[in-house]
C-alpha cells in the first residue's frame, strides 16, 4: 500500500497521473474517489492503516501477552500483509491462543479493500446515530459489495477443507481446538500473502498442504496491501466463463456481466485476462529459471518458490516451508526471485505503467 498510495500523491502532484496507478491497483468497477483530490483520498486511506496498525499494537500487548516490541514489528507486518515476525517460530513463538486470533482477524481485515475499511469505519464513528443503525448500515456496506462476499466464501471453503481434513486424519479427539486455530490461521496467512506461521503445516495431509498451495494464487482484495491474483479478478474470471457457457446454450442472448446492480464494461474484462494470463506466464517462468538454476530442486519446490516470490507470501511448500529460509539458495537465484518479489508487489501491470511514456502525459 505504501508504495502504491506515495505513488498516487507523487503523480497525482507532479504528473497528475495518480488514478491511473490507483486503477491498475484496484481493478473492479472503477475507482472510488473518497475526496476530490488522489492525494487526500491516499491521506485517509493512511490514517485508516495508522488507526488499524495502533489498534493491533494495543491489543497484542494488553491482551496477547506480547512484548511490546515484539507487538510492534507483528502489526506492523500484519496490516503490510508482509509476515516477518522478530521471533524464528514467528507467531507461534508466543503460545497464545489470544494473540493468534487477534493476529488472525488482523489479516483478515487487511486483506478487505480499505476504500470498503474506510467505509465502516465512517459509519462506526457517526455518532449522530444510534448505535444499531450503525451496525445496519455497517453490515449493508459489508454485505452489498460482491467481492467481499466471494473473499469470505473462499476463506470460508478453504479453511472447513482443511479443517475437516486434519480432524479426519487426526488419531486424538482432543486436538480439535488446536486444529480450528492452526487451520484458520495458516488458511487466512497463506491466502492473504502475509506468510506468518503457528505451527509447521508441512506435517499436515497432503490435501490440506495442497489446498493453501492453492490459496497462495488469490491473495485479498483489490485495494487491499495483499500481493496475489486479487479476488475481484478470479471472481470476474468465474462471471466470464458463466456467461460463456449460457452463451454455448442461448447463442442470442443478450448478457450482460454486471457487479452488483452495476453493469460491466466489456474492456473490464479483456484487462482482467491480460493481468490473469501474464501472472501464470510469469508464475511458470519463473518456476522453470528457479529449476534451471537451483537443478537440485524438486518440481513442487520450483513451483511453490516461484508462487510464493510473485505472490509475495514468503513461506511456501517443501524447501520454502514454514521452518525452512531462503538461505540455501544461490546468490543468482536470491536475484531473479527478488525480480519476482517486486514484480508480484508492484502489480506487475503497474510496473509496466512506470515505464510507459502516456503514463506521465495528460
Amino acid at each position: 500500500m505504501g508504495i502504491i498510495v506515495l505513488a498516487t500523491i507523487i503523480f497525482s502532484r507532479l504528473f497528475g497521473g495518480g488514478i491511473q496507478v490507483l486503477q491498475a491497483e484496484m481493478p473492479g468497477t472503477g475507482i472510488t474517489r473518497l475526496k476530490p483530490q488522489m492525494a487526500q483520498t491516499a491521506r485517509l486511506l493512511w490514517s485508516l492503516y495508522f488507526l488499524m496498525t495502533a489498534v493491533e499494537i494495543t491489543l497484542l500487548t494488553l491482551l496477547g501477552d506480547v512484548p511490546l516490541y515484539d507487538s510492534i514489528c507483528n502489526s506492523f507486518s500484519t496490516v503490510s500483509t508482509g509476515g516477518f515476525s522478530p521471533q524464528r517460530d514467528s507467531i507461534g513463538s508466543y503460545d497464545s491462543p489470544l494473540a493468534v486470533g487477534i493476529v488472525t482477524f488482523f489479516m483478515l481485515i487487511s486483506g478487505i479493500n480499505f476504500v470498503i475499511l474506510y467505509y465502516v469505519f465512517n459509519h462506526w464513528i457517526d455518532f449522530s446515530k444510534s448505535f444499531s443503525k450503525r451496525v445496519r448500515t455497517s453490515f449493508q456496506v459489508l454485505r452489498e459489495n460482491d467481492e467481499l462476499r466471494f473473499y469470505f466464501s473462499l476463506v470460508f471453503i478453504s479453511f472447513t477443507l482443511i479443517f475437516v481434513n486434519l480432524i479426519l486424519e487426526s488419531k486424538e479427539s482432543s486436538n480439535w481446538d488446536t486444529n480450528f486455530s492452526h487451520s484458520a490461521f495458516q488458511t487466512v496467512s497463506l491466502l492473504t500473502g502475509t506468510g506468518f506461521t503457528t505451527t509447521n503445516y508441512m506435517d499436515w495431509p497432503k490435501m490440506s498442504i495442497f489446498v493453501l498451495l492453492l490459496s497462495m494464487f488469490t491473495g485479498g482484495c483489490a485495494g487491499s496491501t495483499t500481493g496475489g491474483i486479487k479476488m475481484v479478478r478470479i471472481m470476474l474470471l468465474f462471471k466470464a466463463l458463466k456467461r460463456e457457457l449460457l452463451l454455448v446454450i442461448h447463442p442470442r442472448a443478450v448478457i450482460k456481466l454486471r457487479i452488483g446492480n452495476k453493469v460491466l464494461d466489456e474492456g473490464l474484462f479483456r484487462n482482467v485476462g491480460v493481468f490473469f494470463f501474464i501472472f501464470i506466464i510469469l508464475f511458470l517462468l519463473g518456476s522453470l529459471i528457479t529449476l534451471y538454476l537451483e537443478p537440485d530442486l524438486g518440481l513442487i519446490d520450483g513451483i511453490s518458490t516461484s508462487l510464493s516470490c510473485l505472490s509475495n507470501i514468503g513461506p511456501g511448500i517443501g524447501v520454502i516451508g514454514p521452518t525452512e529460509t531462503y538461505n540455501n539458495f544461490s546468490d543468482s537465484t536470491l536475484i531473479f526471485l527478488s525480480a519476482l518479489m517486486m514484480l508480484g508487489r508492484l502489480e506487475i501491470i503497474t510496473v509496466l505503467l512506470l515505464f510507459y511514456p502516456d503514463t506521465y502525459r495528460d
